[in-house]
């Protein structure tokens, strides 16, 4: 399972609607939420198996994904 990235203008924006892309790797996840929160956009992360996790925590898989 892709890990499920949802994200959003942190302030509300009218007709704007929270988007969801998925990614395969944790890398490619990381890639596009450290883009997304450069561009002050709220970030929601749903892991392959379903829970919700931090960018921290995203940030620490993929750079153990090389290893």
């Amino acid at each position: 399972m892709p890990y499920k990235i949802t994200f959003q203008p942190i302030s509300k924006i009218a007709g704007v609607r929270p988007k969801t892309v998925e990614r395969d790797s944790a890398k490619e996840a990381w890639k596009l939420v450290y883009g997304l929160m450069q561009s002050d956009e709220r970030v929601e992360i749903l892991s392959p198996s379903g829970w919700p996790m931090d960018w921290q925590e995203l940030k620490r898989v993929a750079s153990e994904e090389d290893e």
